[in-house]
Formats: structure tokens, C-alpha cells, sequence
């Protein structure tokens, strides 16, 4: 089963101003899932777009975030 983990990455000050950006991961992906993925491109710009993400990785595989 296909797991959600989210990466937050160093905060960003700007002035007054601060921003903690994350990555969305999800991995464990089956081989159909990671297909459709990478046949549907603009899924993975509009998952970014949508929840401010900076990036989204999918993986096959099983990525630990610690």
C-alpha cells in the first residue's frame, strides 16, 4: 500500500516574514500506480501547485523520512 510522508526542508526568513517548504513523498508505489504517475506528468505539477509542496517524489521502493 502506498504511503504519504512529507519532508520539511530548513526554514526560510525573509524580514519578518518565514516559510517552512516541504516535499510531498510518496512511495511504495506498485508498478501501476508509479506508471500512471509518469504517464499523467501534470498530476505531480498540480499536486505541487495545489499544496505548495516544492516538489513531489514517487518512488517505487520504501523512503524512510526521518
Amino acid at each position: 500500500m502506498a504511503r504519504i510522508q512529507v519532508l520539511e526542508l530548513p526554514m526560510r526568513h525573509s524580514g519578518d516574514d518565514t516559510e517552512t517548504p516541504f516535499v510531498i513523498i510518496l512511495d511504495q508505489l506498485d508498478g501501476t500506480d508509479l506508471a500512471e504517475l509518469h504517464r499523467h506528468a501534470a498530476l505531480g505539477e498540480e499536486l505541487t501547485q495545489r499544496s505548495g509542496a516544492r516538489a513531489v517524489i514517487a518512488w517505487a521502493g520504501t523512503l524512510d523520512v526521518a
